[in-house]
């Protein structure tokens, strides 16, 4: 049996779909052999760079249409009646999944929406608010799918980089430091004009901005920072995790890092950069997170910054009431996926 992972990354979506899929290959390569299809070769994207696990669907055509990219997926014989396709791709959906559905032994769709119709066995939606998700919305989702589909809701299917399981955040010797993200991609001059006031108002605070591989303006980025030793640029997330590991306070956008911060108990700021990254606040507390902004928000440069300097004078209840109240320590979401998928 082969494992097949249809995902796809850009400037516009980011780079979560693919660490979701990266983070899963992982945990299921240790039995299968598996493979990640995306559109065509990258040579600046993380976990790709050294990987032999790749398959790229298109050579010089370009994606068309969820019918178009099935029949291709099929002509190239990637389903068998042996083999599971896991896909998470904003872009494909029921049309997709019932084509490639008829020439695989199980479709697996990975999902942030629940009003998307899909056509697969199992279903991944790993929003917080949806752990303890009610009737009337859990029939909404079951309408939207086939009567046997199995569903795999709310943060405990949380799929989280392995690097995190056995971790956690350490202080920075060098003194309290701050990590600013905005995911793969998105503009990061919108961090510019905060970094410069948290760095008038303590130029002792160590400031890292992480710039992903489709991030805007990161030369321009590194220009206006390069001559002041207290701001750390990192780009295309290079020792992204270790960064992490090393940081007393996270500001970024409010996508899978919400879980992972969650996982080594990193005090955090989440911004809702788009429609798909909105979440319950309420569920959010439940893994362990209480700060949250809209991106409008961020552009009160004053009171952002104050609230900043506020979490770092009092890192020590933040930590504490992540770690009391962190349901994500019951849970191994990549191990839980795994049993419901090989059964």
């Amino acid at each position: 049996m082969k494992i097949y992972f249809r995902t796809n990354f850009n400037s516009k979506t980011g780079i979560g779909h693919l660490s979701r899929v990266f983070n899963l290959y992982l945990e299921l390569k240790k039995i299968y052999d598996c493979k990640i299809v995306i559109d065509k070769k990258y040579s600046s994207i993380p976990f790709l760079s050294n990987s032999k696990d790749l398959v790229y669907l298109y050579d010089s055509k370009r994606f068309k249409s969820e019918k178009n990219d099935a029949e291709i997926f099929i002509k190239k014989n990637l389903c068998s009646k042996k083999n599971i396709i896991i896909v998470d791709d904003y872009r494909l959906g029921s049309l997709w999944e019932k084509k490639v559905s008829s020439f695989s032994q199980k479709v697996v769709a990975i999902d942030d929406y629940i009003d998307k119709r899909h056509y697969v066995d199992i279903l991944i939606n790993t929003k917080p608010d949806l752990s303890n998700i009610k009737s009337e919305k859990l029939n909404k989702i079951k309408k939207l799918n086939k009567s046997s589909t199995k569903f795999l809701l709310g943060s405990k299917y949380s799929i989280t980089n392995s690097f995190f399981d056995k971790k956690k955040n350490l202080p920075n010797k060098k003194g309290l430091s701050i990590t600013f993200y905005n995911g793969g991609s998105g503009n990061i001059l919108i961090y510019e004009k905060k970094i410069h006031l948290i760095n008038s108002k303590n130029k002792k605070i160590i400031i890292n901005l992480i710039c992903g591989p489709f991030s805007k303006n990161t030369n321009s980025v590194i220009s206006k920072f390069k001559k002041n030793k207290n701001i750390n640029i990192i780009e295309n997330n290079k020792d992204f995790y270790k960064t992490l590991l090393t940081t007393n306070l996270l500001i970024g956008s409010c996508g899978l890092i919400c879980f992972e911060t969650a996982k080594i108990n990193l005090p955090s700021i989440l911004i809702t950069m788009n429609q798909n990254q909105s979440i319950d606040l309420n569920s959010l507390e439940e893994i362990g997170h209480y700060f949250v902004l809209e991106k409008k928000e961020i552009k009160n440069y004053e009171k952002l910054s104050n609230l900043i300097l506020l979490c770092l004078n009092n890192l020590k209840k933040i930590k504490f009431n992540m770690k009391k109240n962190n349901i994500l320590s019951n849970y191994n979401g990549k191990k839980l996926i795994v049993e419901s998928i090989l059964k």
